[in-house]
């Protein structure tokens, strides 16, 4: 057989088919919804965990703050408790940040969001922020009116999905009276 008999007889394929840019395209659409559909709950979960961990932390900071304000109070010659000043009404919700000084403002709807400071990377109050902490001062139902009751709720979410974290402390007031 010659050369040139040989090469009449053969074809050349210039591309691909139609078939085989289909069966490509399915396997590789594939693998990447098979991909997604894993990491879409991975990811998920993530944010949860995080968003889980800077509730926590607010939810602390709340508690750290209510203690703050008793210590800073319990020398105060005219303060008959150190709860007295900072927290006057047992039994409220208060919204409070580091910034603030005694006596704390009541909870409302405007004042009971907190986000981060875009300058100094601490959480303040801010209007329409993705967290929601409220601290709630009580006195026990004993005739002690130098302990609290102090419970710190952060709440997150969107819709139906709401999460919340509460921690909860006693606090007594010490010091020299």
């Amino acid at each position: 057989m010659s050369i040139a008999s040989y090469t009449k007889n053969t074809k050349i394929r210039q591309g691909f088919l139609l078939p085989d840019v289909m069966i490509a395209v399915f396997v590789t659409a594939t693998t990447i919804l098979a991909i997604l559909s894993v990491m879409v709950p991975l990811f998920t979960s993530e944010f949860f965990k995080r968003d889980e961990v800077i509730a926590t932390n607010l939810a602390q900071e709340g508690i750290e703050l209510v203690r703050n304000a008793r210590d800073n109070n319990w020398k105060d010659a005219s303060v008959r408790t150190a709860f007295e000043a900072p927290f006057p009404a047992s039994g409220k919700t208060y919204c409070i940040d580091y910034t603030m000084t005694a006596p704390f403002p009541l909870c409302s709807v405007s004042n009971q969001y907190v986000a981060p400071d875009n300058v100094t990377g601490l959480y303040t109050i801010s209007s329409g922020a993705r967290f929601q902490r409220t601290i709630d001062v009580s006195t026990p139902p004993a005739p002690n009116d130098t302990t609290r009751f102090v419970v710190s709720t952060v709440t997150w979410g969107i819709g139906s999905s709401l999460h919340t974290v509460s921690l909860t402390d006693t606090l007594t007031d010490w010091g020299d009276k």
